[in-house]
């Protein structure tokens, strides 16, 4: 009974979860990476890998533009 509870907890828990945004789509979708780039900014987004994603795209793009 226990590990049937365990279990269906977890399971519950694993389809909130949805892999971080990756550097194509923050490469190919500015607005979500200007936002996403804000939240971090204030504290408010919740992942730190989608932050360093974000920031890496937006870094090289201006790093393209300085060229």
């Amino acid at each position: 009974m226990l590990r049937a509870i365990v279990v269906s907890v977890t399971l519950v828990g694993l389809l909130g979860c949805k892999p971080p945004t990756g550097k194509d789509e923050y490469r190919s979708n500015s607005d979500l990476r200007n936002q996403t780039l804000r939240d971090c900014a204030n504290g408010t987004h919740p992942s730190s890998r989608e932050c360093v994603n974000a920031q890496d795209v937006k870094d090289l793009d201006d790093l393209k533009r300085s060229l």
